[in-house]
């Protein structure tokens, strides 16, 4: 069972991939028309040839009926309708976009393979911007509701991806951009369409004679759409009474019993997920990726006998090798019970009292993160020969300057403990600018704390040495604490290897370690004074690493 859960799933991205290709196309179309009428026939002749080679078009028309059967499928089989509310926008888009687009396919599919009709760019605008002004504001919205629908699940599939995240505040631009430049591309041709029509009338015979388009045969045409678009809300509306039917069939069922902590017990329908059925039954239970099995955050401890379980799916045994999980640790997004079961679930549920603001934060968001650590060398030892206000003044000083040069390169302080510092920098739309950002901050910091050194060492007789790591990667980005003791810090891998860096340091004597990774986001044209491979403690893979003596001279000023 859980087999087929996974190649539905993989079915159903597969085909929603090949529909997006489509859709970018079509819209790229449209942008095209910006330039002009000519020059978007000219595309769609380029491209023409290849969506109508018969196993392509196969391809193309099967995944849309196999992507909207398996919407529907899971739509009106889900055991829980607790779900985020853009997952409801998804289901939404999904179930329109078909009301639209069953007419506006058969018209420029079935037309020009069986009818005999040339399609062109100028035939498509000539029948909605002349023939069916109305029919521009449905092609609109049919537009902006594939992309919609086609963004969202482009971005479930890769969200958790770490090279997805770089690229993401790109492709933010991209998807805003895309659908408003294909409108006014739109806007454009049929505007051009319009006004050679009012000079001359004839045009619309041309063009119809190029498509070899009759008048009878558009009226047939224009009757099947306006068929399509009249019924298809009636089998939509029917959705809604068998979706409820089911549910409650299998609501009715629930003969397999679940034990939560506190010896709370729920039944359940066989075959339901143990997320679906703590969302069946008001139990809280974490899930930063909505139960795709994207994240680990839904995990649970099976306390019960571990023989009767069903089998770990490939999306389950890839997150628990990679995290190295027991047999008793299982994602409970893909754990379909059949048999009664006793759980704990392992990341406890934010607090319901929370808005749904603040549970977004506490439950942390994956980003791309650049982060900074700073620490002062042998201060411990130096400050035991100092009087205590002396300490308090130096320290103050140090972490002054710190927060200066971060502050002024967009970055912030997550936290000081002692003499050290760990700092953010995620505020840039782009990786490099965050990179180039911290790095810029540590030249600051290494020019200021020349100059403070120099007077310790006139007034205390020591100098003021420090160390910086810096690192950019993944983090999970949340909300940590309790009550009014709430921050917002990054965890995870990338944290852990800039601090690495950073005590690294100390064994190179440099004042500034950055990974090759971070090296590859900034840019940065100087090299660095010693490239080496090393391994840090409780990194299983060695990580290539770049060593600056000082950090004064990166940028030139």
């Amino acid at each position: 069972m859980n087999a087929y859960r996974t190649a539905i799933s993989r079915l159903r991205g597969i085909t929603g991939i090949v529909i997006f290709a489509y859709v970018v196309v079509h819209m790229s179309n449209h942008i095209v028309g910006l330039v002009s009428l000519s020059a978007a026939d000219t595309m769609l002749d380029n491209v023409r040839w290849f969506w109508h080679l018969t196993f392509v078009a196969i391809i193309l028309y099967a995944s849309l009926f196999i992507h909207a059967g398996l919407g529907v499928l899971s739509t009106i089989t889900k055991y829980s309708y607790r779900i985020k509310f853009i997952d409801w926008v998804q289901i939404g888009t999904g179930l329109l976009i078909p009301w639209i687009l069953i007419g506006h396919a058969f018209v420029g599919g079935y037309s020009t393979r069986f009818l005999g009709v040339k399609d062109s760019y100028e035939l498509t605008t000539l029948a909605t911007w002349v023939f069916d002004p109305v029919s521009v504001a449905t092609l609109s919205f049919l537009l902006i509701l594939a992309w919609g629908h086609g963004v969202i699940g482009v971005n479930n599939m890769l969200r958790f991806h770490a090279s997805y995240q770089r690229i993401k505040p790109m492709l933010v631009i991209v998807a805003w951009l895309f659908p408003i430049l294909s409108l006014l591309g739109f806007a454009s041709a049929g505007k051009e369409i319009i006004a050679k029509v009012m000079l001359d009338p004839n045009v619309i015979g041309q063009v119809m004679m190029n498509a070899q388009l009759s008048m009878e045969m558009a009226a047939y045409l224009t009757q099947v759409n306006t068929t399509a678009q009249k019924y298809y809300p009636f089998g939509l509306a029917l959705l809604i009474p068998i979706a409820f039917v089911l549910f409650r069939i299998r609501n009715r069922k629930k003969d397999i019993s679940i034990t939560y902590p506190g010896n709370k017990i729920v039944h359940a329908d066989p075959g339901i997920s143990v997320l679906d059925a703590s969302r069946q039954n008001n139990i809280s239970h974490m899930s930063m990726c909505g139960g795709r099995g994207r994240c680990s955050t839904c995990r649970i401890r099976v306390m019960s006998d571990l023989t009767h379980l069903p089998e770990r799916n490939g999306i389950e045994q890839n997150i628990a090798k990679k995290l190295n999980w027991d047999d008793s640790i299982r994602l409970a997004c893909q754990l379909h019970i059949t048999n009664p079961i006793e759980v704990r679930p392992l990341v406890r549920s934010t607090s319901d009292k929370l808005t749904s603001d603040s549970r977004v934060g506490l439950s942390g968001r994956e980003e791309h993160t650049v982060i900074m650590f700073i620490d002062l060398r042998g201060f411990t030892s130096i400050s035991e020969k100092l009087l205590p206000y002396d300490t308090v003044y130096l320290l103050n000083q140090y972490i002054e300057i710190a927060s200066k040069a971060i502050a002024t390169f967009n970055g912030r302080i997550d936290k000081i403990i002692g003499d050290g510092v760990m700092a953010l920098f995620v505020d840039q739309d782009d990786q490099q600018g965050n990179a180039r950002n911290a790095l810029k901050a540590s030249q600051q910091i290494a020019k200021h704390m020349a100059i403070l050194s120099k007077e310790c060492e006139e007034d205390f007789g020591f100098e003021m040495r420090f160390g910086i790591g810096i690192h950019s990667g993944l983090s999970v980005v949340g909300q940590i604490g309790h009550g009014k003791d709430i921050s917002e810090t990054a965890i995870g891998d990338c944290v852990n290897i800039a601090s690495r860096l950073e005590q690294l340091t100390k064994a190179e004597k440099s004042q500034l370690i950055i990974s090759e990774e971070l090296m590859k986001d900034s840019k940065l044209g100087l090299k660095p004074d010693l490239v080496k491979t090393v391994k840090l403690k409780g990194k299983a893979k060695p990580l290539e690493i770049c060593i600056f003596n000082s950090a004064t001279n990166i940028f030139n000023d």
